[in-house]
């Protein structure tokens, strides 16, 4: 829905507008400025400095998320900033955006992050002003334990709650054999499997090969740890499920 700020119809990108015609050598929305991706930044609350030399000019970072965690993304400085990040290991699957979420008109995200690479637009909200800014990405101090599932137990109920939130499990393989891990519901889930022992190793993925438009995996896997990623097939989806993992 359009709210009643002039932010709420700016920005076509967040209003899923797309033209059929651009002027030569405009970027597509979502996609990185440059062959390399991103200036790549450390995400370990190390500040680095910046500037919008250019009215218009966006700037492109990319950083790695080594482990499942709440991580915030913020700028600081006296320009008015406007942040959009992108992923995981997808420069064009947007997650989230913000305009004044920090301090004075700085942007600012908050918010769960699978492991993976991810990569962060940054511009003036008004599109005719430069300024120099810094940015800051790091994990919250008191990281929250990524839910357990055990195998053979009934389903976990959860919910995707937010547009392109995802959800992180890990689980204990003992022995060699074959599991199966699915949703139950009314959602349209999306899964990925990780592992063993490895939340970026992606061993497979599902969207509605079980019940109705719930995900299933059923595959061999030998002893380890392993992490199930849950999303909603929509990025604009949201809903409730439960998820289980179980032998055979």
């Amino acid at each position: 829905p359009i709210g009643a700020r002039p932010i709420d119809v700016l920005d076509s990108v967040a209003l899923e507008i797309e033209y059929d015609q651009l002027i030569p050598g405009t970027p597509l929305p979502g996609t990185p400025v440059n062959g390399e991706q991103g200036q790549l930044i450390v995400a370990d609350g190390s500040t680095i400095t910046a500037a919008i030399g250019t009215p218009g000019e966006v700037d492109l970072f990319r950083f790695d998320i080594p482990a499942f965690g709440i991580y915030t993304i913020e700028t600081s400085g006296q320009s008015d900033t406007f942040i959009t990040l992108f992923g995981p290991n997808d420069a064009s699957l947007e997650i989230t955006s913000n305009d004044d979420g920090g301090v004075n008109l700085n942007s600012r995200i908050a918010l769960s992050l699978s492991a993976g690479t991810y990569f962060l637009r940054v511009r003036l909200f008004s599109p005719s002003s430069t300024g120099n800014y810094s940015l800051q990405v790091q994990p919250l101090p008191d990281q929250p334990p990524i839910p357990q599932l055990l195998v053979g137990d009934p389903p976990l109920d959860a919910a995707i709650s937010a547009r392109n939130e995802s959800d992180l499990y890990r689980f204990q393989i003992e022995n060699e054999g074959i599991y199966t891990i699915e949703t139950g519901g009314a959602t349209d889930t999306f899964l990925t499997l990780l592992g063993p022992n490895s939340q970026t190793a992606e061993l497979a993925s599902d969207d509605d090969s079980g019940l109705q438009r719930n995900a299933r995996i059923s595959m061999g896997l030998l002893p380890g740890e392993y992490f199930a990623r849950i999303r909603h097939y929509s990025s604009f989806g949201t809903g409730a499920y439960n998820i289980r993992v179980g032998t055979g």
